[in-house]
Parts: C-alpha cells; sequence; structure tokens
C-alpha cells in the first residue's frame, strides 16, 4: 500500500466534467442510452427527491465529523435547509420536509455513534479519482477512505442489504478497479447502511438494543480476475457508446422495465413514450 494512502484528506471539490466516465454514468448508459445521451445533451442530472436528499445531507455531514468537526442538532437542520432549498424540492409539503430533517439527523447520529468508530483511522472524505484508461479518463468520488486499506460506501435506505449485495454491487467494483488502477492495489471494501425502518427480527435476536434507523453493514473483496473482467466490460462498453455516438443512434430503455423510466427527465422527448405521455 503506497505511503500517500495514509494521508488523503479531502479533495473539497467535486469533478462534473461530462466527458470523463464515472460510476453514475456507465450505470445509466447501462441503464438507458438515450436518457445518458438527453442528459449529457441538456447537461441535467438526475431528478432530485426526498430520499436522495437525506442521503446527500448525511453525506456532507459524515464529512464534517471525520474531519472533526462537533455538530449540533441546529448544525444538522441547517444542512437540511439548505439542500431542501433545491428546486426539485420546492413543493416537498412540510410534513415530509420535517420528516426528512428527522431522518437526517437520525442517521447522521447513528453514523457518529456505531459505524465511524468501526471503521478505524479514516485517511479520506470523498477521495476523488482521475485516471486513464485506454485513453479515456474516468473519475471516482469514494465516500470512506481508511488506513488499512478499506474503502466504504455510505448508503441511507429504507430497506437492508440485499444478500451478498457488497459481493455483487457494481458501484464497490469501480471503486476498487479505480483503486488498482491508481494505487496499485487491491482494497478490501463495505457498504455501510444506514436503514430507516425497524430493525427485523432476525437483527433484534443479535442486536437487542437496535432501533429505526439501524446500521447494516457488509464486507467483502474483489478479485484480480474479478477486475480484469470488469475492466474487459468497460472497454465493451465504450465501444457501444463510439459507435452510438458516431451513428447518433442510442436505444431506449424502452419502459419493459418502467421504474427506470420512473422521474425521468427525459421521458417527455423519449422516442419509446411518444403518443402515451
Amino acid at each position: 500500500m503506497p505511503g500517500e494512502w495514509k494521508n488523503l484528506g479531502s479533495s473539497g471539490e467535486r469533478c462534473f466534467d461530462p466527458t470523463h466516465r464515472s460510476y453514475s454514468g456507465d450505470r445509466l448508459w447501462d441503464e438507458c442510452q438515450y436518457k445518458w445521451d438527453w442528459m449529457r445533451r441538456n447537461q441535467a442530472g438526475l431528478k432530485l427527491n426526498e430520499a436522495m436528499a437525506v442521503g446527500k445531507i448525511v453525506d456532507s455531514l459524515a464529512t464534517r465529523i471525520v474531519e472533526g468537526a462537533t455538530l449540533s442538532d441546529d448544525d444538522i437542520r441547517a444542512a437540511a435547509r439548505a439542500e431542501f432549498s433545491h428546486a426539485d424540492l420546492q413543493d416537498v409539503p412540510g410534513d415530509r420536509y420535517l420528516e426528512s430533517v428527522a431522518k437526517s439527523m437520525d442517521m447522521t447520529r447513528l453514523f457518529e455513534r456505531e459505524v465511524l468508530p468501526q471503521l478505524g483511522k479514516v485517511t479520506g472524505t470523498q477521495m476523488e479519482l482521475h485516471w486513464d484508461y485506454e485513453g479515456v479518463i474516468y473519475h471516482a468520488h469514494i465516500d470512506l477512505v481508511c488506513e488499512d486499506g478499506t474503502i466504504s460506501d455510505l448508503k441511507t435506505t429504507s430497506r437492508r442489504l440485499e444478500e451478498r449485495r457488497a459481493d455483487r454491487d457494481f458501484q464497490l467494483s469501480y471503486y476498487a478497479w479505480g483503486i488498482k488502477e491508481v494505487f496499485g492495489f487491491i482494497p478490501k471494501v463495505r457498504l455501510d447502511a444506514l436503514v430507516g425502518a425497524n430493525p427485523p427480527a432476525d437483527v433484534k435476536r443479535w442486536k437487542p438494543e437496535a432501533t429505526n434507523p439501524w446500521h447494516d453493514v457488509q464486507v467483502s473483496s474483489r478479485s484480480e480476475q474479478a477486475l480484469e473482467q470488469f475492466a474487459r466490460e468497460v472497454l465493451k462498453r465504450e465501444k457501444t457508446r463510439r459507435t452510438a455516438q458516431e451513428f447518433e443512434l442510442y436505444t431506449t430503455n424502452g419502459f419493459t422495465s418502467q421504474f427506470a423510466c420512473s422521474g425521468c427527465r427525459a421521458k417527455s422527448e423519449c422516442p419509446a413514450w411518444a403518443g402515451i405521455e
């Protein structure tokens, strides 16, 4: 493990260069090529909802806690007010706004109380990586980087983690691949989920003190073979993207999986929905 890994700090910035490839962009391409192209052309992001806002609030507050800040309840409320000033959230009713603030506060305190002590020494927050792979620039932003070579992705969710989620998670594979490219080693990976729901019976049996929200965690790793295959898939994705851009031919989701179309900003112009909405 290289020496600079132990003193990464926080970048304090986030790259939005549309020519760079990223986990979120590649996930969007796999979901719907038309949506990816529409968002690229219109410089639009995913439509922000209340659950996403809570996640952003907790992420930002967790970073401040790791960096040594002592947060009061008023600090958390202020962070929530700032996030909910976003245009996408202007019509959120007052009762749902207050519920989101309460979730943000409870999850932030849970992170402070349970998650952070488990991580050991955290040497980087919101770590920004850039790397060149076969002439294409990729970037990643990793929530938490630990001195022992572990990276953590912090999740706010209403459901527990799926079985073996950390073993298969695309985002964790993306981050592990990036770290291998930049630092030359494969990190351990973990998902730390702050679950905004009553803990199930099996959780209560081994953790009687668990309440809503509760901490669900999975730890995993990636093999050399898995990351080599991941890189091959990256190259195939890039070939399909270049072909689509050359011929201006982008496949749609086709509304065969309509959950992927829910709230899509491109829906009003999408060929698959023409004549339907």
